[in-house]
């Protein structure tokens, strides 16, 4: 599948799209880049390891998504996109369960529904559509499955009011989201960087390069792996602060296609 993506990728022929997502903090604003919806190949949304993804994220000169980004990305599509509710399952069987092609019409179909019922345009964020491989501070950390750790999150859907990312130094933005695992955070390390499904898409990553506007007004280009280092700018993009991981560890730094 990786080869396929990297040649898809490199002859135009995967189907993908950025839309800007906007983060205010402290006077500050920053213009990001993310995937509107999971990329895909031949109409079917790419799944992939979160070892894998972090492949495509290089190519693309992206980062993985933190859970506040993600939190972010979600409202903003609330307001300007469509957001669906989550398939969990069907026909009996769990997400995970279910063949690519399959899983990726579900969504196709539930996002159809609400641009129908709610006359939104299909061509901003989605949101609802899975999960999505995140960055954390607990990603150095070896998962009970002997090798890398990797932490999803996601399941944004409106029927649970909660804030589920119960980090000491969570903000929470008044999130409802659902995410697989975090009512008992970094305990159970229920993947690593090799596990995949349907359900864990592409559509979290975000482009390295950001638009930052000061307080002053002033404005200059930053990478957000720099912004994630940074001790003061950090809680800008990420609910832990400042994180010594901004990269799943196992994987070796590729180029950008292209460069």
């Amino acid at each position: 599948m990786l080869t396929e993506i990297h040649a898809a990728l490199s002859d135009g022929s995967a189907d993908y799209r950025f839309e800007p997502v906007f983060v205010t903090w402290q006077g500050y604003r920053l213009q990001c880049l993310t995937l509107a919806d999971s990329i895909r190949i031949n109409g079917t949304r790419v799944a992939l390891s979160a070892f894998d993804l972090q492949r495509v994220a290089d190519w693309l000169d992206c980062v993985l998504p933190t859970p506040k980004l993600l939190d972010c990305r979600y409202h903003q599509s609330r307001r300007d996109g469509v957001v669906i509710e989550p398939v969990f399952r069907h026909g009996g069987r769990v997400a995970a369960l279910l063949a690519a092609a399959e899983y990726s019409a579900l969504v196709d179909a539930r996002i159809a529904d609400v641009a129908a019922r709610d006359n939104r345009m299909t061509d901003g964020l989605v949101g609802g559509a899975g999960k999505t491989w995140v960055i954390c501070a607990h990603l150095a950390e070896q998962s009970r499955h002997g090798i890398a750790s990797a932490y999803n999150y996601g399941w944004f859907t409106r029927a649970d009011p909660n804030c589920t990312w119960t980090s000491p130094t969570a903000t929470p933005l008044g999130r409802v989201t659902v995410a697989q695992a975090v009512a008992s955070p970094w305990s159970n390390y229920l993947h690593n960087d090799e596990h995949v499904d349907p359900s864990q898409g592409t559509f979290g990553l975000f482009a390295q390069e950001a638009l930052l506007t000061h307080p002053d007004q002033t404005q200059e280009l930053v990478r957000l792996e720099n912004l994630l280092t940074c001790p003061y700018m950090a809680p800008m993009v990420s609910h832990e602060g400042s994180l010594a991981v901004t990269r799943q560890p196992r994987v070796e730094r590729a180029q950008p296609l292209g460069a």
